[in-house]
């Protein structure tokens, strides 16, 4: 028969003081427990060390405030943390690896939400002596470091993933930067083979508008009308779908104009500069002044291109009641280019570079839907078969 357990059999919860020469460490919502001076935001404290709470290898500290939504994180060395957050060390029973996984499970983190306390949501707190009333039937160690094992190796093929896609962004960064450097200077440095010229040497420059919302003739049609939301957490650098629809009839009554596929769609206002390249012929609202490209091997070269002026963008929309640049400046915008054989090579490295990201991107996504996968199969009923077959 299975005996009722809850955390306070598996943590004691530790008090003891701080002490000078550690490492002050933070609870972060996503990286767990991390150096104070490695985040991006500095955080100070007038506290001396021994008001600081002392954490172990091995412990869990909390946000007592955010512990509903998974802020907490396992000490990977020795150190100290705010007197606001909640220290627990595991007793012999609990592997704190395993825990570090389990209390992120959907189970755990309903809980934790039902036995914080508070009068609105953003005010709720899991006090110490309610965290070891929480309900809890781990499996026993063996499987604990079985499954800790399993899930530990995902993290790291997640982190290596992600650590890799992080390099290849900075190396387009830098790559785009120094490429494009003679059409973001303004500083007449332009390098071998590049010439001044304006966009509308290299591009048509082209609106958007908005057909009529009272007139239901002219939407749900099957011409793609994009707007600056459908550009936002685009995957790749390609557009193929947008929210709405609108119709042929549509189009012609409004300032809205239709662009053959392989342009950059380019926001004017709200996200200037965020851009794409659509695979279809698609119109834009008013909040976009496009690119057509006088020659087709040049939608590459000119996509990077705009990705690379987005400051010169945003300065030239500066001066504006709200940010935003028109047509005329867009035409007008003095850059440079090389001979198009050389914009089709820049284009297409750029482009390759790209794809390596996103084949980067889509494994790393695989990866974390099959640690999911994990966690429900191994965390998602609070861990309670294995115990009760154990019994």
């Amino acid at each position: 028969m299975s005996v009722s357990t809850t955390l306070g059999d598996f943590f004691r919860v530790r008090k003891e003081k701080g002490e000078a020469g550690l490492p002050t460490l933070s609870v972060t919502m996503n990286d767990g427990l991390v150096d104070r001076a490695d985040l991006d935001r500095k955080m100070e404290t007038n506290l001396a060390p021994e008001e600081h709470l002392r954490v172990r290898e091995g412990d869990i500290a909390y946000n007592m405030m955010r512990m509903w939504q998974g802020a907490f994180g396992r000490a990977e060395k020795d150190g100290i943390v705010s007197p606001a957050y909640v220290v627990v060390e595991p007793r012999e029973k609990i592997d704190s690896r395993f825990a570090a996984h389990w209390f992120k499970s959907a189970r755990m983190i309903h809980l934790f939400w039902a036995y914080s306390y508070g009068l609105t949501e953003d005010r709720l707190r899991l006090y110490a002596d309610d965290f070891c009333q929480i309900p809890a039937s781990p499996p026993l160690l063996t499987e604990q470091r079985r499954i800790a094992g399993i899930l530990d190796t995902w993290d790291r093929a997640i982190a290596q993933s992600d650590a890799l896609i992080d390099a290849k962004r900075r190396l387009h960064f830098g790559l785009s930067q120094s490429i494009y450097a003679p059409a973001i200077n303004e500083d007449g440095n332009l390098g071998i083979d590049w010439e001044p010229c304006s966009m509308s040497e290299l591009a048509e420059v082209v609106g958007g508008g908005t057909p009529s919302t009272a007139n239901p003739a002219f939407w749900a049609g099957d011409i793609p009308w994009c707007t600056p939301t459908d550009l936002a957490d685009l995957p790749t650098r390609y557009i193929s779908a947008t929210e709405r629809m609108i119709t042929a009839e549509g189009l012609k009554a409004s300032s809205a104009n239709l662009l053959p596929s392989q342009s950059i769609v380019l926001c004017s206002r709200a996200s200037v500069g965020e851009c794409a390249i659509n695979t279809l012929p698609m119109s834009t609202n008013q909040g976009f002044q496009s690119l057509i490209p006088h020659r087709s091997d040049d939608t590459l070269f000119l996509y990077y291109m705009i990705r690379a002026l987005k400051r010169r963008l945003l300065r030239i929309s500066a001066g504006s009641t709200f940010q935003e640049f028109s047509r005329t400046e867009l035409r007008g915008l003095e850059v440079a280019a090389p001979p198009p054989d050389k914009r089709t090579a820049i284009g297409a490295a750029l482009a390759k570079l790209d794809d390596e990201i996103d084949i980067l991107r889509a494994c790393s996504k695989r990866l974390k839907e099959q640690k999911r996968s994990l966690m429900q199969s191994h965390l998602g009923g609070d861990a309670r078969g294995v115990q009760e077959a154990a019994e």
